[in-house]
């Protein structure tokens, strides 16, 4: 079998263990522990009969955490007894004198044949996998290998989808490659350019609490091209986005989606409906949500550059002098986001002079409030003052905004 040969050659041995009988005699099954230079960036370590090299029991168990790693062929289940010698085993003296413990030279050995992947503390003490939950794990690890893969998004991504998926809205699934979804995972609808937040105890793995990640622009720009890629699929040359369609009625007849149905426009999965902005606010009082409202009608007056465009980290906010509203500060502006999001956030802007020493324009206390660094704060700086004249005659309305983007410098 190739794939033992190749594990073979991969594996780093930590070394074996033996069951014993209540009566002192051996077991016919001794267990060799290992770990191996990974395609999965998850750190673990394999167990398997020694006698038939993994093919009658094989499983993977994490250094970082208490539970298993289930993985196709590596999705056996260790008895309570197995668990105790494993974990007796482990804290056992190394027979490689540069190492205390085996469990010691085990996190030694997954880091050093691991180094571009997650590395575990070497100083950590032993776990307790005695107290392996089997019932959590299973539920979770192989869920995993209910999944089929569509195609990758960037270097860092794949599009995965269930087989006989139990939420009853046709999606697909986006995870991060190298821990298949426990670093980054979302689910996006297939009919329409929306988030799937739909829980149920199967995803709970994934989205940690409920809380779903989301796609930068960017991402959203490279899930469109890679899901309008034709390429040779097992049937035939289809874009991405057709084999997603027919892969999902294959394996979800009871929740089929309309084979011709055309993709979405995913950019827009980022813009929030109106009910969503009232949702994702705190407001205390509808003076509060009517003034919010009402900066919020000005703002769409004014124009914003993303960091493409400037060579800065954070958005820039650039409005005119008749744009302007009654506030405490009355000279030239713009503003900056207070943070280094390529999406628009409109209640994250403070406002910044425009001149040959620019300012910020909040008062001490909200100074506390500035999230991005000094050194972001200076670049900033030191474009406006490159800019100088070019910001002035867009805040005195003396050119448009058409001019003003042909002008600016990096």
């Amino acid at each position: 079998m190739k794939e033992s040969h190749d594990m073979l050659y991969k594996m780093a041995v930590v070394g074996y263990f033996t069951t014993f009988k209540k009566n002192g005699k051996q077991e016919s099954q001794k267990f060799k522990v290992f770990v191996c230079d990974d395609d999965f960036a998850i750190p673990h370590m394999h167990i398997w009969d020694d006698e038939t090299d993994g093919k009658k029991i094989h499983t993977c168990v994490r250094l970082d955490k208490i539970r298993y790693f289930l993985h196709t062929g590596k999705e056996d289940i260790l008895t309570p007894k197995q668990k105790k010698y494993l974990v007796a085993f482990l804290k056992e003296e190394c027979k490689n004198k540069r190492y205390k413990t085996n469990w010691e030279y085990a996190l030694s050995m997954w880091n050093d044949n691991n180094t571009d992947k997650t590395q575990v503390d070497e100083t950590s003490e032993v776990l307790d996998y005695t107290k392996l939950n089997e019932q959590m794990d299973i539920l979770q690890d192989r869920m995993m290998m209910r999944m089929g893969r569509v195609c990758s998004v960037g270097s860092d991504l794949d599009i995965l989808y269930f087989m006989d998926d139990d939420a009853p809205i046709p999606h697909f699934h986006i995870v991060d490659k190298q821990t298949l979804g426990e670093h980054f995972h979302t689910c996006i609808k297939i009919e329409s350019p929306e988030y799937y937040h739909y829980t149920i105890e199967q995803y709970e793995y994934f989205h940690h609490n409920g809380q779903e990640g989301k796609l930068t622009d960017e991402q959203c720009n490279m899930l469109i091209s890679a899901l309008n890629q034709v390429v040779e699929h097992q049937f035939d040359k289809w874009s991405n986005w057709k084999y997603l369609l027919h892969a999902w009625n294959i394996n979800n007849p009871n929740h089929e989606v309309d084979i011709h149905t055309p993709m979405p426009d995913y950019i827009n999965m980022n813009i929030l409906t109106y009910d969503e902005f009232i949702e994702d606010q705190n407001y205390e009082t509808i003076d509060e949500l009517l003034q919010t409202i009402y900066t919020d009608e000005m703002l769409l007056e004014m124009a914003n550059i993303s960091q493409n465009a400037t060579g800065l980290d954070v958005i820039i906010w650039l409005q005119t002098n008749n744009t302007q509203s009654t506030g405490k500060h009355n000279l030239p502006r713009i503003k900056f986001q207070n943070n280094t999001e390529t999406r628009a956030q409109i209640h994250e802007l403070i406002p910044i002079s425009i001149s040959d020493n620019p300012k910020i324009l909040l008062n001490n206390n909200d100074l506390k409030k500035i999230k991005i660094s000094q050194a972001q704060i200076n670049g900033l700086k030191q474009w406006i003052v490159k800019n100088k004249e070019i910001l002035i005659d867009y805040w005195e309305e003396n050119i448009t905004t058409d001019e003003l983007f042909q002008k600016l410098k990096k």
